[in-house]
């Protein structure tokens, strides 16, 4: 029997086509788009397919029909006749430095004027653009295709420079506005990007494109459903649980819980990270392959720079018009993060039109918590404390565990985010009577404590509300239940007076667990954990 192949890093459909690697066949949403509508967008997280999704319709418009026997568009009422494809593909590229796109566009256009013998090129990129649509009709006599692939990129690397940002927005927008005016001259257009840059966007002058990135019909368009994986990995399955010694049944439940669990339409049907599923079954080993392919180093710093509280990461809300578009300066962090792939919807609510947020599965939930400790510890490796952290909260020595505590937030640095126009300044200098520094103090250390236990693979719960008020953090384990209350620059005995006064153990009175009470005071001279009361 020969071995599977599966198409990890290969985005060319006839590659895999002729070179027999698995193909999940996406013909039938294809077939459907190109019969119903002539312009699209789809927005979805990196590695999820879209560049596969767009080689597979250029492939289509050339008429390589040969490539689609046996796929479900084989049997459809299909002409194959063939037109010019204009693919323009922004991946690779490295947008961050000035003036990059505009040598990105120069080079691309002069190879696709040479192409089409256009001798004296002149003009702004979109009349250049132009004349090469113009060109490409002419050479055929029927209309044109255009895929463009990741059209956000130049816009993604740089949107932490307000400078670049517009610039390279106002490029993009002056280039593809040229799709507007030549409808006659396109058969089919189709971007696709990670995000929609919403507003004073590229968007605003290309108001034919249907953007069907929530459209349930259009949910699975990428990536792998429940369906689909008993189709065509069946035998990986098999594979993998006579390796592990272990029931299919086994595998499938770990598949699920570490990379299922997208949603792309607020009724849509399950969804697997397609990266993560053909690197575990080409490694036969359950690893965090999507996210140690791209960690999100700047995503990370945007959530520090926002006021977004880190627990509310696990469930969040989020408005339809706000997921339909990032905005592109970026006040919200939360649209960015569903369109990076990770948070995803979990619920809707259609009187409201409001979306509820999660992280999608383990993979995502426990890579992000990795990433957000390894900022909080300045790049150092905290996972060794990790360990040690567990056997002590395992086995009930709350002191122990305090203590080793006290020593991690020693060692966390804090930089409350600094006043409009001031260069330096101490916490001191600040008058703080509405309580904002110490309320930002608290909350960035709850956000490290919330982190830190995430990754310690409890279940753990932040300003957990009760019928008396909200608890700090909680931490359950089979033997013990932590209540946890913390204060700045206070006395752990008022923390612990809350918890008994506000009765926030009384949920958990009866769970059969011992309750192991915790008050705890951050001293913001010093920075870290400073004194706490056990009961």
């Amino acid at each position: 029997m020969d071995r599977l192949k599966y198409p990890i890093g290969i985005q060319t459909f006839e590659k895999i086509r002729q070179e027999k690697y698995i193909y999940v066949d996406k013909t039938e949403y294809i077939y459907n788009l190109v019969t119903q509508n002539a312009y699209y967008f789809l927005s979805r997280p990196r590695r999820f397919g879209k560049s596969m999704l767009l080689s597979t319709i250029e492939a289509l418009f050339k008429g390589k029909r040969d490539l689609f026997v046996g796929l479900a568009i084989d049997s459809k009422n299909w002409a194959w006749e063939q037109h010019e494809v204009l693919h323009l593909d922004f991946n690779g590229e490295n947008f961050r430095q000035e003036k990059a796109l505009d040598i990105f566009l120069d080079t691309l256009l002069k190879k696709l004027e040479r192409q089409y013998s256009i001798e004296y090129p002149e003009g702004s990129f979109g009349f250049r653009f132009r004349e090469i649509i113009e060109a490409a009709y002419r050479k055929s006599g029927k209309q044109v295709v255009i895929l463009i692939d990741e059209y956000d990129k130049p816009l993604f690397d740089v949107f932490r420079s307000k400078s670049l940002l517009e610039y390279n927005r106002n490029q993009l927008q002056s280039f593809f506005s040229v799709l507007k005016t030549m409808d006659q001259y396109i058969k089919f257009g189709m971007l696709t990007g990670v995000t929609r840059f919403s507003k004073v966007s590229v968007f605003s002058g290309l108001n034919n494109l249907n953007d069907i990135s929530l459209d349930e019909e259009y949910n699975s368009i990428c990536g792998i459903n429940e369906a689909e994986l008993s189709n065509y990995f069946s035998e990986s399955i098999q594979e993998m649980s006579e390796k592990a010694n272990s029931l299919p049944e086994k595998i499938r439940d770990e598949l699920k819980k570490n990379y299922d669990g997208y949603h792309f339409a607020p009724y849509g049907e399950d969804i697997y990270n397609p990266y993560s599923i053909l690197s575990t079954f080409s490694k036969k080993k359950f690893r965090d392959y999507w996210y140690a392919s791209g960690t999100p180093g700047e995503l990370v710093h945007l959530l520090e720079d926002s006021t977004f509280p880190v627990p509310e990461m696990d469930k969040c809300r989020c408005s339809e018009d706000e997921m339909m578009g990032t905005d592109i300066y970026l006040k919200n962090p939360v649209p960015l993060f569903y369109q990076c792939g990770y948070l995803t919807i979990k619920d809707y609510d259609s009187e409201f039109k409001e979306f509820t947020l999660s992280f999608p599965n383990m993979e995502v939930s426990r890579g992000f918590s990795q990433s957000l400790m390894r900022s909080y510890m300045n790049g150092l490796n905290a996972s060794s404390k990790i360990n040690d952290f567990v056997r002590a909260v395992r086995k009930g020595d709350a002191e122990e565990f305090m203590r080793m505590l006290e020593s991690f937030t020693a060692g966390i640095p804090y930089d409350l985010v600094k006043p409009s126009g001031v260069k330096d300044f101490n916490m001191s200098d600040i008058p703080d009577e509405e309580g904002w520094i110490k309320g930002g103090m608290e909350a960035h250390y709850q956000n490290v404590m919330y982190v830190l236990f995430k990754l310690m693979g409890f279940y753990t719960q932040a300003e957990c509300r009760t019928s008396n008020g909200r608890i700090d953090l909680t931490i359950e384990t089979s033997d013990y239940v932590y209540i946890m209350e913390f204060k700045i620059d206070s006395i752990p005995e008022k923390a612990l007076h809350q918890i008994k006064d506000s009765d926030y153990f009384l949920p958990y009175r009866h769970c059969g667990k011992k309750i192991i009470k915790i008050g705890a005071n951050f001293d913001t001279t010093k920075c870290r954990l400073s004194s706490w009361i056990i009961e």
